[in-house]
C-alpha cells in the first residue's frame, strides 16, 4: 500500500482546511487525526431538510436545495460508514422521507417496435436484482410488462 510522505500528508490536510465542506473536514479529523464521529453527523446535519431528506448539495453534482432520493442515499451511505444508530434522529429523518416519497415502479414499457429483447433482457435483470440487493430485498414483484409477450421472458430473466 502506498502511503504519503509527512510533507504531502500536511499539504493534503491544509488543503481540506482550506477548501472542503465541514462535513469532509470533520471525516478528515475522524478517520486520519482519531477525532469523533460525532462532528461528522453534525456536519451532515446541515444537509438534511426539514422533510427528513437530505438534499443542500451533499452530493456536489446535485445542486438543488431540495430533498432529492440520491441525496438522501448519499447522506444514508455516510450514516452507515460511521455506524450511526439505526435510532440517530438523521437516519429516522431519512428513512422517513424515503417511505413518504417513495413511488414503486408499476409498469415497465418498452417501444412498441423495439425488438432486441433477448439482448437487453439478461442485462436489465442483472441491474433490477442488484437494485433490489443494494435496497435491502430478497425479491421483487413484476406487475406489469408492456407489450404484454415481454413479460415472460422478464420473469425468465429475472430467475436465471
Amino acid at each position: 500500500m502506498m502511503k504519503l510522505t509527512c510533507k504531502a500528508q500536511a499539504r493534503a490536510k491544509a488543503f481540506i482546511e482550506r477548501h472542503a465542506r465541514p462535513l469532509e473536514q470533520r471525516i478528515y479529523a475522524h478517520e486520519f487525526e482519531h477525532g469523533p464521529k460525532e462532528p461528522i453527523f453534525e456536519a451532515l446535519a446541515a444537509f438534511q431538510n426539514p422533510d427528513g431528506g437530505f438534499g443542500n448539495a451533499l452530493e456536489p453534482d446535485l445542486r438543488l436545495p431540495d430533498s432529492s432520493v440520491l441525496a438522501t442515499t448519499v447522506g444514508l451511505q455516510v450514516l452507515r460508514e460511521f455506524n450511526a444508530p439505526a435510532d440517530h434522529p438523521l437516519v429516522r429523518g431519512a428513512l422517513r422521507y424515503l417511505l413518504q416519497t417513495y413511488d414503486p415502479i408499476k409498469r415497465l414499457l418498452f417501444e412498441p417496435d423495439f425488438n432486441e429483447y433477448e439482448a437487453v433482457l439478461p442485462v436489465l435483470a442483472e441491474k433490477l436484482r442488484a437494485f433490489a440487493a443494494f435496497n435491502g430485498c430478497d425479491n421483487f414483484a413484476v406487475e406489469d410488462v408492456q407489450p404484454e409477450k415481454v413479460k415472460s421472458a422478464l420473469v425468465d430473466a429475472l430467475a436465471a
